[in-house]
């Protein structure tokens, strides 16, 4: 993490110290320490593992797990991870996920963990990247090693949400690379995003992670759109 992003990250605690947030999802009041009710927790839990994403074929993936619909519940703690500084959700988030893809899939032993990345512009912005929020919560609860220096996004490509399936393809074309110093040689990972909607950021990653060896690749994000665009 580089400076400015640990001071942000102060800047968060700090804040949540001495304004307790009421819960993300309902507005009511939290007596723990997290950001949701229980009662609401509950709520996203059990729609999870009832939720099951629309098919789709993405090309070098062979697994894709995604825990909730792109709804308007689900969106509020999307936004709220990306836009209102509050990483520790992607942690939370990043738990559940684990939980639903491990029942869903079997990963291999040596499986690791990559995050699509933010350009360096943006990460100095938001001071953390989400994706690889949700992959440490999903690592703390797995135990598989997350590796965040392997992909790097090459250009600022901007936003993908104002973009059709065509556009968003160019968009990402040729924008990330495979960055490691050593050959993946097979290795499987499990590659998160925030938001899987046309699956164009997921290709251009999953083809640069092909790209420097790697094996299967499995998808993990916390949402999708079950119509049209986000």
């Amino acid at each position: 993490m580089n400076g400015c992003g640990a001071v942000l990250e102060i800047v968060y605690s700090l804040r949540d110290f001495l304004f307790p947030p009421s819960c993300l999802s309902c507005e009511g009041e939290i007596t723990g320490d997290g950001l949701l009710c229980s009662d609401c927790f509950d709520m996203f839990t059990a729609a999870a593992f009832k939720y099951k994403p629309p098919q789709r074929t993405i090309e070098h993936v062979t697994h894709y797990s995604v825990l909730l619909p792109y709804d308007s519940a689900c969106r509020t703690i999307v936004h709220s991870l990306k836009y209102h500084g509050m990483p520790s959700i992607g942690i939370i988030f990043g738990k559940l996920l684990a939980q639903k893809t491990l029942a869903e899939h079997t990963l291999s032993e040596n499986t690791i963990l990559v995050p699509v990345p933010l350009h360096p512009s943006r990460l100095k912005d938001r001071g953390y990247n989400q994706s690889e929020r949700i992959a440490q919560g999903f690592a703390a609860f797995s135990g598989y090693t997350l590796t965040s220096d392997i992909l790097k996004r090459t250009r600022n490509t901007g936003t993908q949400t104002a973009l059709d399936h065509g556009e968003r393809s160019q968009n990402v074309s040729n924008a990330f690379m495979y960055s490691g110093e050593k050959h993946l040689s097979g290795t499987d990972v499990v590659l998160f995003d925030d938001v899987m909607t046309t699956g164009s950021t997921i290709e251009a990653c999953a083809l640069a992670l092909k790209n420097g060896g790697a094996g299967k690749i499995t998808v993990c994000v916390l949402a999708t759109p079950d119509v049209g665009n986000e």
